[in-house]
């Protein structure tokens, strides 16, 4: 009974995603009006504040890349799904970002999560964070965050960050399938 909820939560996920526009293209196709996808995998985004996931969005597809994003609001869930990809034999997804500030957990609970599993070790983590903590800086390296980025305030410098981390993270660095 348990992996036929699990497969139909993967299955209740991917139609959401596609319900809300966003899509998967051919890997490697530069189309017109769609953008590029080095690595046709998935980028997962852990974000509990839906301005903020909008303005994401925004900002990858503004950078021209296509790939399918599965939004999350908890490391709960966003965990669930990884496990499940794994199980079904899903692709891992290429690229996840993680906010720390999370609403009811702690995104470095999510980050040590990740990084003890070992299907998930090797996806790159990006934290994006409205905290200027050091504690949190130093904390989310010491887990193994890939970076830490400020989410900028001013949307132009936001845009800006985020078309450099996918340009190196997606176009010029090699990501082993996990």
């Amino acid at each position: 009974m348990g992996k036929r909820i699990l497969k139909y939560w993967i299955e209740n996920q991917c139609n959401q995603v596609q319900a809300n526009g966003v899509t998967l293209a051919k890997q490697g196709a530069w189309e017109k009006g769609q953008g590029f996808i080095m690595d046709n995998r998935a980028i997962a985004i852990i974000e509990d504040n839906r301005d903020d996931q909008l303005v994401i969005l925004e900002a990858i597809r503004g950078a021209g890349i296509q790939n399918a994003l599965k939004f999350f609001t908890t490391g709960t869930e966003a965990m669930a799904y990884l496990t499940c990809c794994e199980q079904y034999f899903e692709s891992l997804p290429v690229l996840i970002f993680l906010d720390l500030l999370l609403e009811n957990e702690d995104g470095l609970t999510f980050l040590e999560t990740v990084r003890n599993h070992p299907a998930t070790h090797r996806i790159p983590v990006i934290v994006l964070s409205q905290s200027a903590r050091q504690r949190h800086l130093q904390e989310s390296y010491r887990l193994g965050a890939n970076s830490f980025v400020a989410k900028d305030e001013q949307l132009s410098r936001f845009n800006a960050n985020m078309q450099c981390i996918l340009d190196y993270w997606l176009k010029v660095c090699r990501v082993p399938v996990a």
